[in-house]
């Protein structure tokens, strides 16, 4: 049986608990917010939809991270008006040690990073906290993924062996057969949430609560599925989001993927920039 900590407790948070409690194999639940009140909230919250179920909920603190073997940091801070991606970075960064700090980790906990930027967050928790590669995750490359099928299925484009490359977000490289009409696809994919605002809607990231409930249960249930999450590459020594098997020790085996001459040519220069941003280097 595994047991689970959730950091944070805000729509991504909140969201997800409601699903996590569905996995049989996962026996606890621990909820762990600055303010045991929010976590209170968030476990009535959830009982609302599965009253039984969750009662594996549990209110607990940082230190107690310690305890859990997969650690889900839903927690961060959001870029406010006049800041850049530095400031976030810097922002989430601190809060990131601020959490971790505080508790000694499993040596075989995987911990799945959801901070913005994701891929730089990920790979400075692993560099700062001594944890293999493999059970240092960053969640986000499964969202651009099902935008992507999206977004080609609304302009009748073939939605088999597709993917995304590179970064979560604003940079991601989405890949398909054929490359057509591929500067608008990857705009649209890139601004998927800008585009949501821009409509008059509020975007609150309800999806990711089925999509990381999904990803922590083919790690607590060493399932081996194919995610597309922020992992170590070993061919190019660094941090990338790409398509790994996920196991019950994390993000494994990279696997191959086919990138038409635009997508090519976008991972190249984006590579170059991760591997000069790469902790320690």
């Amino acid at each position: 049986m595994t047991q689970v900590a959730v950091v944070g407790t805000g729509n991504v948070g909140s969201a997800l608990l409601i699903h996590l409690v569905e996995v049989p194999t996962i026996e606890r639940v621990l909820v762990i917010n600055l303010e045991d009140d929010w976590s209170k909230a968030a476990i009535m919250d959830a009982a609302s939809a599965r009253p039984e179920a969750a009662l594996k909920l549990e209110v607990s603190h940082f230190p107690d991270l310690g305890e859990s073997d997969v650690v889900a940091l839903t927690s961060g801070a959001q870029m406010k008006k006049g800041e850049v991606g530095a400031d976030l970075l810097q922002s989430n960064t601190q809060i990131m040690n601020a959490i971790l700090d505080q508790a000694t980790l499993k040596p075989g906990a995987v911990v799945i990073s959801l901070a913005t930027p994701v891929d730089d967050i990920t790979a400075h928790i692993q560099a700062r906290y001594g944890l293999p590669t493999p059970q240092v995750i960053g969640f986000g490359g499964d969202l651009d993924r099902n935008r992507l099928a999206y977004v080609l299925s609304k302009r009748g484009l073939p939605g088999k062996e597709i993917g995304v490359v590179g970064e979560h977000g604003k940079k991601t490289i989405p890949f398909y057969q054929g490359d057509v009409d591929y500067a608008q696809v990857a705009r649209d994919v890139r601004n998927f949430l800008g585009d949501i605002t821009a409509q008059g809607g509020s975007p609150r990231n309800l999806a990711t609560g089925p999509l990381l409930a999904r990803l922590i249960d083919s790690i607590a249930n060493d399932r081996r599925r194919v995610h597309f999450v922020c992992g170590y590459h070993q061919q190019f020594d660094v941090y990338l989001t790409w398509p790994f098997v996920v196991g019950r020790s994390g993000a494994h085996e990279p696997q191959p993927v086919d990138l038409a001459p635009q997508a090519e040519r976008e991972f190249g220069l984006l590579l170059q920039s991760r591997i000069q941003r790469a902790p320690g280097r």
